[in-house]
């Protein structure tokens, strides 16, 4: 079959779950020999995640600390794109660069979504409002739509029921997450694992309550904390006479697979996520997860077989349900063994080559007015 070439306008290349995601894609593409293109801000290309030799990677401006620089960087998006098979859009904002850019006859959209409804939770009101209407409105195209979960699907139908979509679940590396007994069997701590972000929509407010019960209700844990963003283990301070913290900061997928299973569980606080991959990554590492019912964990957790789920914004609940795993070794068990099992089910390769072969057999409309079709 022909070789594809698709570019990929991104605002950051980052330390992000969705980042991480789009790499791996973009590195199995290029491997397979298509012609790979990536376009962002020179000051936001930082990767800790590997980038294939294979890409190519194009810089526009700096976009600085000014938020509105980011309307000239979707400008520039425009006229930075060439011509392509295919724009792979993988942001609302970036869609409606890559929607001009294709009326310019740069190629086609395929608008990759990872989540729904997530980042105007981290801004007030009226520019919340804003960012969700503008999120809302670019599900309204008639434009290839890849999701990959059914409630980011529920989530747009709910503005556009006739929305054109392919679902295709994320999944995991082979050879990269799984079990290291002998780190179970030498660490006697407790660790609670936990990932702290500062958007709002992460609930990391919610967790810190949730410490407050456990330690309150007198459980013996460490809190192990994962994150890049050194000035927010600031929040956490306050706790530092009370219990136990420890601060990782991995440098690769091993590093990060050894503190997976080091833990003792992994706690998960968010409002909304489109799948949430660390709690499926530490079940691929034998370690339970209790995590909040934030919509797309839906594909793989089930509340009480190979996890504890809790409603979102909730600590209490979230505490309750952590105490529970604290004190009961044989619920752990049974929880890792068939977080194990599914965990096993979602691989990224099926997600890579379902992807290909969609890119290969999609058909596309030329006309502008059955795009817009709104």
């Amino acid at each position: 079959m022909a070789k594809l070439s698709i570019v990929i306008p991104m605002f950051s290349v980052k330390h992000h779950g969705g980042v991480r995601i789009i790499l791996q894609f973009a590195n199995y593409l290029a491997d397979k020999g298509h012609k790979i293109t990536i376009i962002t801000p020179k000051d936001k290309f930082n990767p800790i995640y590997p980038v294939s030799e294979k890409i190519k990677i194009e810089f526009i401006s700096p976009v600085g600390r000014n938020k509105i620089f980011y309307l000239k960087t979707l400008v520039e998006f425009i006229f930075k794109i060439s011509k392509n098979d295919f724009i792979l859009a993988n942001f609302f904002p970036t869609f409606y660069s890559s929607l001009l850019a294709q009326f310019l006859n740069k190629g086609k959209i395929v608008y990759f979504v990872q989540g729904v409804g997530e980042t105007h939770l981290s801004f007030k009101a009226p520019f919340a409002q804003i960012l969700k209407l503008t999120e809302n409105y670019s599900f309204k195209f008639n434009i290839p739509i890849v999701i990959t979960s059914d409630w980011e699907k529920n989530c747009i139908l709910s503005v556009n029921k006739n929305a054109n979509f392919k679902k295709i679940p994320l999944g995991l590396p082979e050879g990269i997450f799984y079990p290291d007994n002998l780190l179970k069997t030498k660490n006697s701590e407790k660790i609670i694992l936990y990932f702290p972000r500062k958007e709002t929509r992460k609930g990391l407010k919610d967790f810190l309550k949730t410490l407050e019960i456990l330690i309150e209700h007198k459980n013996k844990f460490t809190l192990g904390l994962v994150t890049k963003e050194k000035e927010i283990l600031s929040e956490f301070d306050y706790l530092n006479n009370q219990i136990k913290i420890k601060f990782f900061n991995p440098k690769n997928d091993e590093e990060l697979r050894k503190i997976y299973s080091s833990a003792y569980v992994l706690a998960n606080s968010s409002w909304v996520e489109g799948f949430y991959l660390p709690a499926l990554e530490a079940m691929a590492c034998g370690t339970p997860a209790v995590i909040t019912d934030c919509g797309g964990v839906r594909e793989y957790a089930e509340d009480n077989y190979n996890c504890l789920v809790v409603p979102p914004k909730h600590p209490e609940l979230l505490a309750y349900s952590l105490e529970k795993i604290l004190k009961d070794e044989s619920l752990r068990e049974e929880l890792a063994k068939h977080a194990l099992e599914i965990s096993d089910k979602f691989k990224f390769i099926n997600f890579a080559q379902e992807f290909e072969n969609y890119l290969y057999n999609l058909k596309f409309k030329d006309n502008i007015k059955s795009i817009i079709n709104i």
